[in-house]
């Protein structure tokens, strides 16, 4: 993607447009010039009808015949290029349309899809007129400041926008001149540019302070706010990183005596951000929106409607501002800034600089991916016209605009596409292939007794009856009061069951999550869990959703049956902090809960005890060895020198990962349920380390996610450096970094999985969400390492809120802290529903992996669900 000068044009005035094949503007005040883009060394066509000073130019939307609307206080007139060319050539006098006779001061004109309205905003009105029987049409009324703007909705007819200095905006239904919505006052700022994508059915409006804002257009979707963006970090961030490079070059330094950085602004005039034009842009503009709604079956294949539409058929969204071009993606909202201080390429070969900008307008023809963008200087009579070429929206993603985005990516050297789903096998030396083996009971017999007396070595304490039962006499029983039968029919009986318990398990392979149904939104439940208030600061779902998991304040979890019911729960006591997190084995019979006591432990589903206790780096024994006098000395096996922040199972319940500090360990561990009668307190439970990672640039590691449902290498991490960290566990080292991920570190990182009980395709599984506070929700795929979605609407500035997707991989759950948690439609990048009536913030959120069911953790310890059925 290359911005390139093409021709400077002299004696232009502040009023322009283009419409991709054209460019005019005004000239000498009174005239107006038309050029062709595909000959701008040749002289303008000259149209010359207005005595006043022209203060509005505006093409339609149709191309041969291409209509040109020009306003002045004197007339409005609308032009046919085409024929005025033809008359030129034949040397006829041109002559135009006449649609208004002293119309006032228009500020802006704009023209339908069809041609056949001109919209022209005249102080605090919007008066609409017929291009065909030069009638007024209607006026709208209805701001109480100048209207800036106005653009005709070509994805819903007879619908038109305003915007105003009033700083609101207005969606008018033209057929029964009726107002549809009115916003509140949203900015502090005068709104001066406005753009409709027809592609998502958003709108942008742009205002004198660099605020960006993205609204959901759709009927019915509520007029919400999307994004907002301010361009003026983007334009200062590119000017740090501008400077920061040219000083690596010149060898010089860029700190002064104090060690701080240089002000950007004492060496470079910076211009001002405000938003002069919005551009919705599709790279392949042939493409048109999708007016079919997607059908039930087609949710079959979740894949391709919801993975390949996050990356496919994404549409640009252009900010022109006086001293650069920002170009953003509108699913991910990550964008690239050119600036004009910058020397740009010109069509000779030569290099210049573009003048401060005071006018800019972009514009696009049918079937072409180049974007013209032009630009009137502020302190020159003149108009510079660049050509902006843009690929395709899978080449946006690919690492040859990695360059031109505000995020830093490193791979590794293999070349070797990222994948979640191992599709490579182990290698020789892979830690993946470590095991843990139990050492065999050692069961001595009468002579090995004697020679250990003989010898003079201890003998080990044992229990009278030698770990033997005594078999009752049978004193206390019933008298029996029949004779010996025989059971004849022990094998019949036996296989029964075996035939009961197998249809048991094909009845729940059986059930299957409900694809194409919609996520809840009715409260069903609510519980209690802690009596001191307690926030319950994680949940999990076992993988055939029968138990769930609550990770709390109070230093203890809780365990519940589904369906929930009160006082039912199995609570689990033996951590001294605050538990952070909790994770079911994919068999669902043992639990995994770690802490801020720098320990993690292991339970069993149906026990009170913990099995097994992780409190130490290497293994699960202060092993000693014998040192050079003969003493006894501790081996290297510290207790974790930070809180536990992270654990979880890992390749199908083979190992346990655990996050403390700014490394993660994998361990491999075997359980042993057996108990000795004398020491009864001891587990005989073993962890061994396998390996440790640690993250390059961070102090800490925030969150991490594995998968634990199939066999998977990657291991995803999120730093306190604000990076994203991908390790290849099968080789053991970092494959990726993505820097900057977030404007603050990720306090949650969830991979989309899809559950026992619904599948999804490879690519579904490479895609995973973060979240960080104050810069929303981020939806990024594994095999581009790029942002292909970003979440907003939620109250995220203070707390941690936990996040989750849905087992069929279209919505995701998000706790917030405006006592609701918002439930987001992938497809749309838009919120599907905001579920209420909770009682304080939400941090923790599950989706059950079966139905329709969704659970949330507030920080007052109350447990909600809300369910579909």
């Amino acid at each position: 993607m290359e911005l390139v000068h093409v021709k400077s044009l002299p004696n232009a005035s502040f009023s322009a447009d283009c419409n991709g094949v054209y460019i005019a503007t005004a000239i000498n005040q009174t005239s107006v010039g038309v050029w062709s883009t595909q000959s701008l060394e040749s002289k303008p066509l000259v149209l010359v009808g207005h005595k006043q000073p022209l203060t509005s130019v505006a093409f339609g939307k149709c191309h041969n015949p291409t209509a040109l609307c020009t306003s002045a206080e004197d007339y409005v007139i609308v032009w046919n290029v085409e024929k005025a060319r033809h008359l030129h050539e034949t040397g006829q006098q041109i002559h135009g349309q006449v649609l208004v006779r002293r119309p006032g001061h228009v500020i802006h004109t704009c023209l339908s899809s069809d041609d056949t309205l001109v919209a022209l905003c005249i102080d605090r009105e919007v008066q609409i007129f017929d291009t065909q029987t030069q009638e007024l049409h209607t006026t709208l009324a209805g701001h109480t400041a100048a209207v800036t703007c106005t653009e005709f909705c070509d994805h819903v007819s007879d619908t038109i926008i305003t915007a105003s200095e009033d700083r609101t905006f207005m969606i008018w239904d033209l057929q029964s001149s009726v107002l549809v919505y009115q916003s509140s006052i949203i900015s502090a700022y005068p709104f001066v540019s406005l753009s409709v994508d027809p592609f998502g059915e958003n709108l942008a409006l742009g205002s004198t302070d660099g605020q960006v804002r993205v609204y959901d257009i759709r009927p019915g979707g509520g007029y919400k706010l999307l994004h907002q963006l301010a361009v003026d970090k983007l334009t200062h961030k590119h000017a740090a990183r501008r400077k920061q490079a040219s000083s690596a070059i010149t060898g010089s330094s860029t700190s002064n005596q104090n060690g701080s950085c240089d002000d950007i602004s004492a060496n470079t005039s910076e211009a001002g951000e405000v938003v002069l034009a919005l551009c919705f842009h599709h790279p392949n503009s042939r493409w048109r929106p999708r007016r079919k709604e997607i059908s039930a079956d087609n949710h079959l294949q979740p894949e391709e409607h919801v993975v390949d539409h996050l990356i496919e058929d994404s549409s640009m969204l252009l900010v022109g501002t006086p001293g650069s071009v920002v170009v953003i993606h509108t699913k991910s909202f990550e964008g690239s800034v050119i600036s004009f201080q910058d020397p740009m390429p010109s069509r000779l070969g030569e290099e210049v600089m573009i003048p401060v900008a005071s006018g800019c307008v972009f514009g696009s023809s049918p079937g072409d991916t180049r974007l013209w963008c032009i630009t009137i200087s502020a302190f020159q009579h003149s108009m510079e016209v660049m050509r902006l070429d843009i690929p395709d929206s899978l080449t946006l993603l690919s690492s040859e605009f990695n360059t031109h985005l505000q995020m830093n990516i490193e791979t590794s050297s293999s070349e070797r596409e990222i994948s979640v789903i191992a599709n490579v096998p182990l290698s020789d030396n892979s830690v993946l292939r470590s095991a843990m083996t139990p050492k065999a009971t050692e069961r001595k017999s009468g002579a090995s007794t004697k020679s250990n007396a003989k010898s003079g070595k201890h003998i080990q304490d044992r229990p009278l009856t030698f770990q033997k039962k005594i078999k009752s006499s049978g004193y206390t029983d019933a008298p029996r009061m029949g004779m010996f039968s025989p059971k004849t029919k022990q094998g019949s009986l036996s296989s029964g069951k075996n035939k009961l318990q197998s249809s048991g398990g094909n009845r729940k392979l059986l059930k299957e999550f409900p694809m194409s149904s919609e996520p809840p939104n009715i409260k069903k439940q609510c519980l209690h869990l802690t009596g001191n208030s307690s926030a319950i600061t994680d949940m999990h779902f076992s993988d055939d959703g029968q138990f769930l998991g609550c990770a709390l304040g109070d230093k203890s979890a809780q365990v519940f049956k589904m369906p929930l019911t009160a006082g039912t729960s199995t609570c689990l006591t033996g951590h001294n902090s605050v538990l952070n997190t909790v994770h079911w084995s994919h068999d669902g019979a043992w639990l995994l809960t770690s802490s801020d006591d720098r320990t993690a432990k292991l339970w069993s589903r149906g026990g009170s005890d913990p099995v097994l206790t992780m409190g130490h780096l290497r293994n699960s024994k202060e092993s000693t060895k014998p040192g050079p006098s003969g003493v006894r000395i501790k081996k290297d096996n510290p207790p974790f020198p930070h809180e536990v922040k992270h654990a979880q199972f890992y390749y199908i319940d083979k190992f346990i990962i655990l996050a403390s500090g700014s490394s993660f360990y994998l361990y491999k561990f075997n359980i042993d349920t057996s108990t000795d009668d004398i020491k009864r307190y001891e587990t005989r439970s073993q962890y061994r380390l396998v390996k440790q990672y640690s993250m390059e640039s961070a102090n800490q590691l925030t969150c991490m996610s594995a998968p634990n449902g199939f066999h998977s290498h990657v291991v995803l991490c999120c730093g306190s450096d604000k990076s994203i960290q991908m390790f290849d566990l099968n080789v053991g080292t970092q494959v990726a970094v993505i820097a900057e991920a977030h404007n603050r570190c990720a306090h949650a990182i969830i991979q989309n999985l899809g559950s026992n009980y619904a599948g999804l395709g490879s690519s579904a599984c490479n895609m995973f969400a973060t979240s960080a506070i104050t810069d929303g929700i981020k939806v990024w795929d594994v095999r581009t390492q790029r942002c292909v979605r970003k979440l907003e609407g939620h109250l995220n500035r203070a707390h941690c809120c936990g996040v989750k997707f849905s087992p069929c991989g279209r919505y995701l759950v998000s706790g917030s802290e405006d006592k609701a948690a918002y439930v987001f439609d992938l497809r749309k990048g838009s919120i599907f529903e905001r579920l209420t009536g909770l009682t304080d913030v939400v941090i923790s959120v599950d989706y059950h992996p079966l139905y329709h069911e969704i659970v949330t953790g507030s920080l007052d310890g109350k447990l909600h669900l809300f369910s579909d059925r």
